[in-house]
């Protein structure tokens, strides 16, 4: 397997390309970040979901207690998260798609420690402190409530039907009950959390794509590119170590919009995009 190992230029990566414009140009091109541990696998096996991972059933049950919480809790990138990736499971049940993306300055943030161990991960974390927060902290648990009684008292006010005002009704949360339900997560939190401290560096890859692989890839604009098998080893064509202590401003970064453009509407991005406008329309 030959790919071109690059070093990470920091006024480049603020234009919005890692790259040498070798790939960054080619719309068959897609990125990668994770974890600098999954290297060896990676190299070796390609781009897999083998290891330990949150499982679809995982998420489901940490994004149920903030259901019946009616909460969505206090810290961005947990609950909401993690619902948006328990609605798009549920789209492909069974199927756990690697995830790609079209620009290698997206790919970024997921080689940074922020988001070790991945996206799913880093919000089982934030969603388990979350909890925690919440079971410590009685203002919180007050404000919760408040916001739950202005819901029933403005749906009442508009005469909403009996049965949704059921489903609305303001009760607080057992506390005995979110301890245990905490207690039966903490596997999914120390799984959360041994990744964010074992964070040693970053990697992000490039992969080439080709038309073969159109039918095994989905486009989401907002979650980037899902690969529904596993991508072979010698599809690698660059590489960039990511520093441990490297910390991501997207507000730092230019988006560079004729070449996003470009890339969305050919090569792989393009490919898909046509054939879900066919199979829509």
């Amino acid at each position: 397997m030959k790919y071109v190992v690059e070093v990470m230029d920091p006024v480049r990566v603020r234009g919005g390309r890692l790259f040498s414009d070798e790939f960054e140009n080619d719309p068959w091109v897609l990125f990668h970040g994770t974890s600098g541990s999954n290297s060896h696998a990676i190299e070796t096996h390609g781009l897999t979901r083998e290891g330990r991972r949150p499982t679809d059933a995982d998420v489901r049950k940490v994004t149920g207690v903030f259901e019946q919480m009616r909460w969505a809790g206090n810290r961005a990138g947990g609950f909401v998260v993690l619902k948006s990736f328990s609605a798009s499971d549920l789209s492909m049940p069974g199927i756990d798609p690697i995830f790609l993306t079209e620009r290698s300055a997206r790919a970024l943030k997921f080689a940074t420690a922020e988001f070790a161990g991945g996206e799913k991960l880093r919000g089982i974390r934030l969603a388990m402190l979350s909890l925690r927060d919440y079971l410590n902290d009685e203002q919180m648990r007050d404000q919760h409530m408040t916001s739950l009684k202005a819901e029933f008292e403005t749906l009442s006010s508009l005469n909403a039907a009996q049965a949704l005002l059921e489903t609305v009704r303001p009760i607080p949360v057992d506390l005995n009950w979110l301890n245990d339900e905490v207690r039966s997560l903490q596997r999914l939190a120390d799984l959360a959390s041994i990744a964010r401290s074992g964070f040693a560096g970053g990697v992000v890859y490039g992969v080439r794509m080709n038309e073969q692989d159109i039918k095994n890839l989905q486009y989401d604009a907002t979650m980037g590119v899902k690969a529904l098998n596993a991508i072979p080893a010698d599809r690698i064509v660059c590489k960039m170590a990511i520093a441990p202590s490297y910390e991501l401003d997207d507000s730092a970064i230019k988006l560079d919009v004729d070449a996003h453009i470009a890339r969305i509407n050919g090569g792989v991005i393009g490919q898909l995009r046509a054939l879900s406008n066919v199979t829509r329309g």
